[in-house]
């Protein structure tokens, strides 16, 4: 980049090009469980390390908790969309953990989530490890956020009895579950 017009521009102007460059309307998803690696960040070294920590202070990041509970495959899918997040935490770089500005995880449960007592604790398990992974990056409880899709209903069984079904008991139940295992959480509007 030494002979580059970009490299005889002021280093505030690179930067202002690079914010322009970067900058994305929509959240940069967490899709395949690897780092966020803009196409421009990957152009040269020196691009690299003067854009890639901006990039991550710019977007909002956001990964989808699947947990949909009409599908038999609902655990799978929920411990595989879990772990994502957790490989995607372990790749990408402190410094770039501690550039970002909002983390956001969409649970998607099509119309409802049930648990049991056995999911709800192979679920938690999985929340837990991920939390302790997030807070190693230096992620405190106010920095992550899980949103609940609002018009979510939740059944809470036990040996096959339901324990709530009220609407305004769901959204507190999936809330007391998210913050137990250290996510602050709140409805999606």
């Amino acid at each position: 980049m030494d002979n580059s017009p970009l490299n005889k521009l002021s280093a505030e102007l690179r930067n202002q090009i690079y914010e322009l460059a970067l900058t994305s309307d929509n959240p940069v998803s967490i899709s395949d469980g690897s780092a966020v690696q803009p196409p421009l960040t990957r152009t040269c070294k020196q691009i690299r390390s003067e854009s890639l920590l901006l990039s991550y202070g710019l977007n909002s990041i956001t990964a989808i908790i699947s947990a949909p509970t009409r599908d038999p495959n609902s655990d799978n899918l929920f411990h595989t969309s879990v772990d994502r997040i957790v490989v995607w935490a372990k790749s990408t770089p402190t410094e770039c953990h501690h550039a970002v500005t909002s983390l956001k995880f969409s649970l998607a449960t099509g119309r409802d989530w049930i648990f049991n007592r056995l999911n709800w604790d192979r679920r938690s398990s999985a929340l837990r490890e991920l939390r302790g992974e997030l807070k190693c990056q230096g992620y405190e409880k106010d920095r992550v956020l899980v949103l609940g899709e609002k018009a979510c209903e939740i059944l809470i069984a036990d040996r096959g009895h339901v324990l709530r079904t009220k609407l305004w008991d769901q959204t507190n139940a999936i809330k007391a579950f998210f913050e137990d295992v250290g996510f602050k959480y709140e409805v999606d509007e």
